[in-house]
């Protein structure tokens, strides 16, 4: 009988916890790694590892492990004790594939190298966006270095081209996968109220203080509607207090630590699902929006538009005021509100639910290269003092780069 293969799957934001029985999924890369794992766990013994507040615990089927600062509920990307206790926890046990986010495929591919396990990278974004010069140049540093890669999942089409195209990655070996939901639990909803929700890390590139504001131009013709913020990140106290200091404490709920099923049912109270970000991989919470039928009103970025397919399930819109004005739109027609609903909730079963997804993982994961996948076969020999050397090269690279340049996105973006 053939072994069941290990899988891994390194989470580079925040903590994955449980709370009352139910999961704690903080940011969208979370939320793509639990459901990556739900998907393959029939298949692999899986294994999530993630920064934050040492814990341990089992759930459905997947093992969840948290560590690096053990003072923080949460921890930014570039937290050393994270990589060094997922290094040595990869030394400890055989794991056959490595699943790694974005820029951490550094840390992965030479994690692969000297473990012989196959690597999977999944890379969310690989457009500039308004970063820095440096942070821009270390992101075509990691995104041409992360080549070597056994197979390469990207959320969307433009991601996919771009790699092609411009980081000249083979094409057999880049796949867009996207993301889904569970048509289950994230059901369609026709009762609803007039609340605006957002889902995100409060963070510059989500924009959400524009969000804000837009509201606060919403509200001149809708004195009834309420916009709700579920999520956390750097920008929280400044948000709070720029709800306050616009008077808007009892139109705007911020909501912090939501287990699944309270997110779940703020999503089907919601008529309406809103975002300015101006950076997304692919947008789960938009999907997960329109599952419960709320409709989209969402900046006009790459990867909202091909989450929408082309389909009129709601409206892509450049800025808050454009935002506002759409937003007022849908909330005074109820009957064009209704039918982007339900053409957003067939979208998702017919696109993006998980089903779907798994059938575009599996034939992506088919074309993994054949490896040799028992790293303590053989004694360590020259290709693997090799892989060290780049091991040691791509730790320098996230305790400086990382740390620096994420701590400048997470505060900046």
């Amino acid at each position: 009988m053939e072994r069941t293969k290990n899988l891994l799957i390194v989470n580079s934001c925040f903590p994955i916890e449980l709370k009352d029985a139910s999961l704690v999924v903080k940011d969208g890369l979370s939320s793509y790694s639990v459901g990556i794992a739900e998907q393959l766990k029939d298949r692999y013994s899986v294994t999530i590892v993630s920064p934050g507040r040492a814990s341990s615990f089992s759930y459905a089927g997947i093992k969840f492990i948290n560590w690096g600062d053990q003072s923080s509920s949460s921890t930014k990307i570039g937290n050393m004790d994270h990589w060094l206790n997922t290094f040595r926890y990869v030394l400890a046990n055989d794991f056959d594939i490595i699943i790694v986010h974005s820029a951490v495929t550094v840390f992965s591919s030479s994690v692969a190298d000297v473990f012989r396990a196959q690597c999977i990278g999944i890379i969310h974004d690989t457009h500039s966006g308004k970063n820095s010069v440096l942070f821009n140049l270390w992101r075509d540093i990691w995104l041409r270095y992360s080549k070597k890669l056994d197979l390469v999942l990207s959320d969307n089409d433009y991601g996919r081209q771009r790699l092609i195209e411009t980081y000249k990655y083979d094409p057999q070996k880049v796949h867009c996968t996207g993301s889904g939901v569970d048509l289950d639990r994230f059901s369609f909803s026709s009762v609803k109220e007039d609340r605006l929700l957002f889902i995100g890390r409060f963070v510059r590139s989500k924009n959400v203080a524009e969000l804000v504001q837009g509201f606060k131009g919403l509200l001149r013709e809708n004195k009834n509607v309420k916009l709700v913020l579920i999520g956390n990140g750097v920008l929280n106290d400044k948000l709070v207090e720029d709800v306050s200091e616009n008077g808007l404490h009892d139109q705007v709920e911020i909501l912090s630590n939501l287990n699944d099923e309270q997110k779940i049912a703020e999503l089907k109270r919601a008529k309406i699902y809103v975002s300015l970000s101006q950076v997304e991989g692919f947008g789960i919470s938009l999907v997960e929006g329109m599952a419960c039928g709320a409709v989209p009103v969402v900046s006009d970025i790459p990867a909202h538009r091909f989450v929408f397919q082309g389909r009129k399930v709601g409206f892509l819109v450049k800025d808050a005021g454009e935002l506002a004005a759409r937003a007022s739109f849908l909330l005074k027609n109820e009957a064009v509100r209704g039918e982007m609903a339900r053409a957003g909730r067939t979208l998702v079963e017919e696109v993006w639910n998980w089903k779907k997804v798994q059938e575009r993982y599996e034939r992506a994961m088919s074309q993994l290269p054949e490896k040799r996948l028992s790293p303590f076969s053989q004694k360590i020999k020259k290709p693997v003092k090799i892989g060290v050397l780049k091991l040691i090269v791509s730790l320098f690279y996230l305790l400086v780069i990382e740390t620096s340049f994420y701590k400048a996105r997470n505060d900046g973006e």
